[in-house]
């Protein structure tokens, strides 16, 4: 079922949450087939060296070449074309760096995440430990540790899914005055107004939920 069908359905005739699953894997289908990816390289140049930087101003390429031949021949005038090129590259960059960080702070009001992302790059750190370690709930007195990205996800989540109390277990018994639970919803009605104010507190800087839709989408 594509989408154009999709839209002219009322209904599946089954519960609510066939329905959703339905609209879901057709939309999901759509996001794959019509959506371009790209791979996005973990080690990115710092913010400050633009695109105007790299590709529409020739004195990296120029450096580049200068270098190149420097290298292959060695002469005087090659290696003091060479320094002179590195220097004017050096002094493009200073000046990209000083203006970035002088329209930094209005930057933060829009985007709090970006003081983070220039910390990592400033710090050369990321965000995962390299390893970890916690107390062994079968043998307290000894601790456990996980070396490899795959161990220290599997030791977080061991460690949030035991510090997890569940409300259910928590409070068995129902509290008093409270209204019995509904057996089913027969429909929800929402106005665009409410739609449109849902959709605009969305973060689209965050990650996707359990439903698989970027909030940016």
């Amino acid at each position: 079922m594509d989408l154009r069908t999709l839209s002219t359905n009322n209904g599946t005739g089954c519960s609510i949450d066939d329905d959703w699953f339905t609209w879901k894997k057709a939309m999901l289908s759509a996001m794959n087939e019509f959506i371009p990816t790209k791979h996005v390289d973990p080690h990115r140049t710092p913010p400050w060296i633009t695109s105007t930087i790299l590709h529409q101003n020739d004195q990296i390429r120029k450096k580049v070449t200068a270098r190149k031949r420097f290298l292959s021949r060695g002469t005087e005038y090659l290696k003091a074309k060479f320094n002179q090129l590195r220097t004017d590259v050096k002094k493009l960059i200073k000046g990209s760096r000083k203006l970035f960080f002088s329209s930094f702070g209005n930057t933060l009001r829009i985007n709090p995440k970006r003081f983070w992302s220039v910390f990592k790059i400033n710090s050369n750190t990321g965000t995962v430990p390299k390893s970890v370690s916690r107390t062994n709930s079968n043998i307290p007195e000894t601790r456990l540790h996980a070396n490899t990205p795959r161990d220290i996800a599997t030791m977080f989540n061991e460690y949030f899914h035991s510090a997890y109390t569940n409300f259910s277990e928590k409070c068995s018994s129902p509290l008093p005055n409270s209204s019995p639970p509904l057996s089913s919803i027969s429909s929800i009605d929402l106005s665009l107004e409410e739609v449109y104010l849902a959709v605009q507190n969305l973060d689209p800087f965050k990650a996707h939920g359990p439903d698989g839709f970027l909030p940016v989408f």
